[in-house]
């Protein structure tokens, strides 16, 4: 922060306009932000669950996505009491598809978001239901892997 406090100070104020001023602020915060995200991913490196090797991981997940491919998945906590609207529509996108096991896996940390794109024997059953996109996107991520459509 002394940096661009240092700056400000520095800079008569008729060559420094507000938004320029902004700007540096809001660029000290965005590299802080980074700064943050790189130290929490370290942080959460250093947990048991981070500390699984990959391969065995990746079978976890497999296994996870193998047992997710019945009809229903209940939700954890799930008996709706407070009705209304609440938030959940963006993480239920895939509830009801053969990737409702996604948000479980790859959406709970970079470390198993990277063990999940990088297992390519997750993503061998390529669906067409879903479109092209991610059918394209699926035959990419099973690498060399064996498919079934």
């Amino acid at each position: 922060m002394a940096l661009v406090d240092d700056l400000v100070r520095q800079v008569p104020p008729t060559f420094l306009s507000d938004t320029a001023a902004f700007n540096l602020v809001d660029g000290e915060m965005a590299a802080i932000r980074r700064a943050l995200r790189a130290i929490g991913t370290r942080r959460n490196a250093l947990t048991p669950t981070c500390r699984i090797p990959t391969e065995i991981l990746g079978e976890i997940f497999l296994f996870y996505q193998q047992a997710s491919a019945g009809p229903f998945i209940s939700e954890c906590g799930g008996g709706g009491g407070g009705g209304g609207n609440d938030n959940r529509g963006a993480r239920l996108t895939l509830k009801n598809t053969v990737l409702r096991w996604v948000p479980g896996v790859a959406h709970v940390c970079r470390h198993w978001r990277g063990v999940a794109l990088d297992y390519p024997r997750l993503w061998s059953s390529v669906t067409l239901g879903l479109g092209r996109e991610w059918a394209t996107r699926m035959l990419t991520l099973s690498k060399s892997s064996p498919i079934t459509i």
